[in-house]
């Protein structure tokens, strides 16, 4: 009753299919006066895609936000850790022959460790970045995480090893993440309990394989329940972003899972039977048996001497590193940003006869020159500089591809004493060897 003649309007609304369903609509109408005659004519258009894709970009705007939240707050915590873990480390070292604080100690490491999982999972929401890998073993990894995800739950879980299982080159905290969030799947699809059987084997595939992966040796892992199943109609959507079927779910687990074996140019799929159950199955490249180092995890700490300069905006890390660096033998001097450490290096050249030997570099300081710029200019000064990068956002592709940046090596806090040794120890000596 209010339009004017030759005024459009449009409006939105909701209509009712002819199923019940209701949809979001777009009308748009203008009245017109022909031959002394009012006409209204009017176009109704359906917005559900448009919705759709709105309500797309406003998940993926919000899980940008959470996922800078995120990692932000798993920097922080690895940053925090490197101290626990350090501290840990050095109590073992200084009373070595103290049961009752080796107990104490034993303890902090494995709520640490936890806590070290528990930042990984919000890393790998916050980025899903490229995979810094590390040669490890699986059946250990399964294990651990298995049990400690149905910890409490009415779920048994069966393990089924075969023999000699190989390696796998990978991220242990997002393949641990995988692991999770297919046992969580698995409990909450046997609301009653059940068994949870979990098995892995070595499979060797062939040039021509259903799964489209390049020929070589793999290791299968598979997780069978006696859930409720899914449905075949739905199956093959279950790996899609945002979809789910439980009400408080949000559609992430199982394509967070599908990214992370995708990018460790592996394999997953699913076969489910409604009322009976559904099996997991992920393939991981394996590394070949002749290449795998079965001593790499059992090496005791590398001590080592040489002058270490450390940059990074925390003053906790400062302290710990210090300490940790003068058990293993070495001396140490800190700074807390890029411009420090480009001064204090000018100076240890100017006045004395050698550099320092090596320089860790956080990578990211807040306000300053960080660790990928820092390194550019260092090796201005000395192209044969040995250099480690290290980071709390333990995915930043810089430290899957260190030596593309110019850094000799990685350590991804919190850091370890084990790492920290191991590290140091291969850098100094190789270079020493080729130098």
């Amino acid at each position: 009753q209010n339009m004017l003649p030759g005024q459009p309007i449009s409006i939105e609304s909701l209509h009712r299919r002819k199923d019940g369903s209701i949809f979001p609509v777009d009308i748009r109408a203008i009245k017109l006066e022909i031959e002394d005659q009012l006409l209204i004519m009017g176009l109704v258009r359906d917005l559900t895609e448009r919705k759709m894709h709105e309500e797309t970009l406003r998940r993926n705007q919000n899980l940008e936000s959470l996922g800078l939240l995120a990692g932000g707050i798993a920097h922080d915590f690895n940053n925090l850790l490197t101290g626990v873990f350090g501290n840990i480390a050095l109590l073992k070292i200084l009373y070595p022959q103290n049961n009752e604080i080796a107990e104490i100690a034993h303890d902090a490491q494995i709520a640490a460790e936890k806590t070290k999982a528990l930042t990984g999972q919000l890393m790998t929401f916050a980025r899903g970045g490229v995979p810094t890998k590390k040669i490890t073993p699986i059946a250990p990894l399964l294990q651990d995480t298995v049990c400690l995800s149905l910890h409490g739950s009415n779920t048994k879980p069966e393990f089924h090893f075969s023999e000699n299982l190989w390696f796998a080159d990978i991220d242990l905290g997002q393949i641990g993440q995988v692991i999770q969030n297919l046992t969580l799947n698995a409990d909450q699809a046997m609301p009653n309990g059940g068994i949870l059987k979990v098995s892995a084997e070595n499979v060797d595939l062939k040039f021509e394989n259903p799964f489209r992966l390049p020929p070589g040796h793999y290791i299968k892992i598979s997780l069978q329940d006696q859930g409720i199943g899914i449905p075949a109609i739905i199956i093959g959507k279950i790996f899609d972003p945002y979809f789910t079927t439980k009400s408080s779910g949000h559609g992430l687990g199982l394509s967070i899972c599908h990214s992370i074996i995708t990018k460790h140019n592996g394999h997953i799929t699913v076969e489910s039977e409604p009322g009976v159950g559904s099996t997991f199955v992920f393939y991981l490249p394996a590394t070949s048996p002749e290449k795998i180092d079965t001593h790499q995890h059992t090496l005791p700490l590398q001590t080592g001497n040489g002058n270490i300069l450390i940059m990074d905006d925390e003053k906790t890390i400062h302290t710990i590193l210090g300490k940790m660096l003068k058990l293993l033998g070495y001396t140490s001097k800190s700074v807390f940003d890029g411009q420090e450490a480009l001064q204090a290096y000018c100076d240890q050249m100017q006045n004395h006869t050698t550099p320092y030997d090596c320089v860790i570099m956080d990578l990211t300081i807040p306000g300053g020159l960080g660790g990928k710029e820092t390194i550019a200019k260092l090796k201005e000064l000395n192209p044969q500089i040995r250099a480690i990068v290290s980071s709390g956002y333990s995915n930043d592709p810089i430290l899957a591809h260190f030596k593309d940046y110019g850094f000799s090596g990685r350590l991804v806090k919190p850091i370890e004493m084990e790492d920290l040794s191991r590290t140091l120890h291969e850098i100094l000596n190789t270079q020493i060897k080729t130098a």
